[in-house]
């Protein structure tokens, strides 16, 4: 990925377990978009109707948050944190994917991992862990819906910045991206 300073056209995409944040061209959002409490509602009520309530509260959190079509097109963001997890563990790593490609795809896992939790039964074990992917897919798509369509997203949890020295970002790079691009830059996904 190389990005100018001239015209910086780089986002950034982070959940963790109470929050979420979306950076580009100076302008942030921090979503209260509580992950943690959908692993709660999972495990309290199960998967059908934890899901069903997380994504109410999730979609009320974003949309009264994050306009629409917010950063303008051909944005090229980089998903860290749960929120690369994610997408990694859907099968999007590796290269830019659309935004509108991303938002089918992560559809398509919630419902293959909703699916295995209803193949799992009844009294299955369960734990956070079990939530964990789906809710922060259903906060990932989310997301990503009220992104401009013409968008793209990396999903990287790990950038290699040389040989065996590995970057695991959180979400305050994203301020720094903007200070740090002088001429050119090269992040490599590792």
């Amino acid at each position: 990925i190389t990005a100018m300073k001239d015209n910086c056209n780089l986002g950034l995409l982070s959940s963790g377990g109470m929050s979420s944040q979306v950076y580009v061209k100076g302008i942030s959002h921090c979503l209260q978009t509580e992950i943690k409490k959908g692993n709660k509602l999972g495990l309290d009520h199960g998967m059908k109707k934890g899901k069903l309530a997380f994504h109410k509260h999730a979609k009320e959190v974003i949309e009264r948050n994050l306009p629409e079509m917010f950063g303008g097109n051909n944005i090229l963001y980089v998903a860290i944190e749960m929120f690369a997890s994610v997408g990694e563990k859907a099968g999007m790593c590796g290269s830019p994917v659309p935004v509108l490609e991303a938002i089918e795809t992560l559809s398509s896992f919630i419902d293959k991992t909703t699916e295995e939790d209803r193949i799992l039964g009844e009294y299955g074990e369960r734990t956070w862990k079990t939530y964990v992917y789906v809710m922060s897919g259903i906060v990932g798509r989310l997301i990503l819906e009220r992104l401009h369509p013409e968008s793209k997203v990396l999903f990287a949890r790990e950038f290699e910045v040389e040989e065996d020295h590995v970057l695991k970002p959180s979400w305050p790079l994203g301020h720094a991206i903007e200070n740090l691009i002088h001429d050119k830059v090269t992040i490599s996904a590792a």
